[in-house]
Order: C-alpha cells, then sequence, then structure tokens
C-alpha cells in the first residue's frame, strides 16, 4: 500500500474580534466542547463531541457528524 502524502495544516478559527490558529493533527481531530477536543467552543453552542475530522488511508478528509 502505497503512504499518503503529509502537509501541515491549520485551521484559522475567527470568533469576534480575535482570531486564533490550531493546528491539525495527522490523522483526527475532534470538534466540540468537552476537554479532549482539539477545537473547543462553548457548551452552550456545542455537544460534548460534535463532531470529528478524520484521514483515510486513500488521503481523503471527511467530516463526521456526533451530534446525533
Amino acid at each position: 500500500m502505497a503512504s499518503c502524502p503529509t502537509m501541515d495544516l491549520e485551521f484559522l478559527v475567527a470568533s469576534g474580534p480575535g482570531s486564533r490558529v490550531v493546528p491539525f493533527p495527522s490523522h483526527q481531530f475532534a470538534i466540540g466542547s468537552a476537554p479532549e477536543c482539539e477545537l473547543r467552543f462553548d457548551p452552550t453552542v456545542v455537544k460534548g463531541r460534535h463532531a470529528e475530522i478524520f484521514r483515510e488511508t486513500d488521503g481523503s478528509w471527511w467530516l463526521r457528524d456526533l451530534s446525533g
């Protein structure tokens, strides 16, 4: 199986007057209000683990909705 090329990815999160850059891990990224999420939001806005972005072995990226 061929390996997938890697690249450094980042999210630019802009909210109100400020913004921040969040580094993107190499294979999976959780979004929500839970402490273990890499990108956290106020719990009044999103669930504990609201969504995740993950990389398949073929190099494609997917968003999975966990809010059910």
